[in-house]
């Protein structure tokens, strides 16, 4: 049997990326529109690396690489 823990990297949907950035859940819905709309540039907002029915999901290093690259 597999862990999952090494293969899988900590994850972060809506809810996690707004509290990582101290966000609105608005803002990211904002930002991700923003960021489609011109082809993901690596500055506007990090591309999910899935998207589920439940909304999009993003590693939760891209999130706070994005935040911490804001500062």
């Amino acid at each position: 049997m597999t862990d999952n823990k090494e293969t899988i990297p900590p994850l972060a949907g809506y809810a996690e990326a707004a509290e990582i950035l101290e966000w609105d859940k608005r803002k990211i819905g904002t930002y991700m529109k923003r960021a489609e709309e011109k082809n993901w540039p690596n500055s506007m907002f990090p591309e999910p690396i899935q998207r589920l029915a439940s909304g999009p999901i993003w590693t939760r290093k891209q999130i706070e690489e994005y935040r911490d690259a804001r500062k």
